[in-house]
C-alpha cells in the first residue's frame, strides 16, 4: 500500500487466485496475471505508479498500467523512481547473485554483495546502493555502488 506524495490517492494491491489486483483512488481497477513482487511504488512527483509482478517465472515492471519490461526470470526488490520520475531503478536477483537494473538495464552481477538501499542521486543522473559481503553477525565489508560499480571496503557504514 501507498500514498501518492500529495496524499490525494491511496494504491494497494490485493490478490485473487491467479491475479494481482491493483487499486487507486479514482481509478478504475486494474489487474494482471500472477502474484505481487514489489510495489506499489509512487514517483516522487506522483505522475506514475510502479508495481511488480510475477508470473509463470517471469517479472514484469509495470509502471501506470503498462509492462514497461517485457518480462525477467529474475526477482525484483526495491523498486525506487528518480526524483523527477523519468527513471525507474531496482535490484534484481537470480541464482543467488544480485545486480542492478536501471531503465530496465541490469549492471554486472554485483559478484556477491548483498544489497540493503538503492536511491537516485538529487536530479537523477546517479543511482546509488549500500551492498555488503561477508555475515552481518560476525563481519563483513560493506560497500557504495555507484551506477553499480563498487566503492572500496569499509568495515562499517552509518
Amino acid at each position: 500500500m501507498a500514498f501518492s506524495p500529495d496524499g490525494a490517492r491511496l494504491a494497494c494491491t490485493a490478490a485473487d487466485e491467479d491475479r494481482v489486483i491493483l487499486a487507486v483512488t479514482g481509478e478504475p481497477e486494474r489487474s494482471w496475471p500472477g502474484e505481487l513482487e514489489e510495489g506499489p511504488v509512487f514517483s516522487p512527483d506522483g505522475r506514475h505508479l510502479a508495481v511488480a509482478v510475477r508470473a509463470e517465472g517471469r517479472t514484469r515492471i509495470i509502471v501506470d498500467g503498462q509492462p514497461r519490461e517485457p518480462g525477467a526470470t529474475w526477482r525484483v526488490d526495491r523498486l525506487t523512481f528518480s526524483p523527477d520520475g523519468t527513471r525507474l531503478a531496482y535490484l534484481g536477483s537470480e541464482n543467488e547473485k544480485e545486480f542492478l537494473v536501471v531503465d530496465g538495464t541490469p549492471s554486472e552481477p554485483l559478484d556477491g554483495i548483498r544489497s540493503r538501499s538503492l536511491c537516485f542521486r538529487p536530479g537523477g543522473s546517479r543511482v546509488y546502493c549500500i551492498g555488503y559481503t561477508g555475515d552481518l553477525e560476525l563481519a563483513a565489508d560493506w560497500y557504495l555502488l555507484e551506477d553499480g560499480r563498487r566503492s572500496e571496503a569499509w568495515t562499517a557504514i552509518w
